[in-house]
């Protein structure tokens, strides 16, 4: 069994069930990692901190619906190990994203939060949280179609220039660089996560101006 890249993109958008499977946060991050590499739910058991187990189930259920391949099976005192990788890329076009259905987009976007979420706690708990650049932020808006337009292409145009910025500052992995996570979320809701800023978490940003509440 050849251990082939896996191919570009995969549509999960028209298969309510398929979305049903690589919904769950741990078979997403499962699916991820197969992206990258060929793993057993032995390694994805001890990389996630999972039960093997648990981790068993979820490598499973991602198999049987299609979503992972067979790469290689070694025995291992006694036992087989199965190795997978992810049939494809999870990549989402705008052509996918505009038949899909709302509720398989609303389910898509829930999954991919649990897993920032999941992250985030992770880093934070791991002592991320006395890095002195640490920063988090919240902005509310009360505006009209043409003002969400404008603070959405901001939005767009401020990721391309991180683009061009990750590859000024990019790095070969060593004992003196250090890998940091920058998320971006612009969405539609009210004000229950509470009103504009200070800056909840920046360390030495006095010079940033809060932005008035509403």
């Amino acid at each position: 069994m050849k251990d082939q890249e896996p191919a570009k993109g995969v549509d999960v958008f028209r298969d309510a069930e398929l979305m049903k499977v690589i919904g769950h946060p741990l078979r997403m991050r499962a699916f991820t990692e197969a992206v990258k590499g060929a793993v057993s739910a032995k390694d994805l058991s001890e990389r996630f901190g999972e039960p093997l187990p648990k981790m068993s189930y979820h490598v499973r259920a991602l198999a049987d619906a299609g979503l992972l391949r067979v790469v290689r099976r070694t025995r291992r005192r006694g036992a087989i190990e199965t190795h997978y990788r992810a049939i494809a890329t999870l990549e989402v076009d705008d052509a996918v994203m505009e038949e899909a259905p709302e509720d398989l987009i609303a389910s898509y976007y829930a999954t991919m939060m649990r897993l920032l979420s999941e992250d985030v706690l992770h880093a934070f708990e791991g002592g991320a949280a006395s890095d002195r650049d640490v920063f988090m932020g919240r902005a509310h808006f009360v505006t009209d179609a043409a003002g969400r337009e404008r603070i959405a292409a901001e939005l767009r145009q401020f990721y391309e220039r991180l683009a061009e910025l990750e590859e000024e500052v990019r790095k070969e992995p060593g004992p003196d660089t250090s890998e940091v996570n920058l998320a971006m979320i612009f969405y539609e809701g009210d004000r229950a996560l509470g009103r504009n800023g200070p800056v909840f978490i920046s360390y030495g940003s006095d010079h940033i101006e809060t932005i008035p509440a509403v």
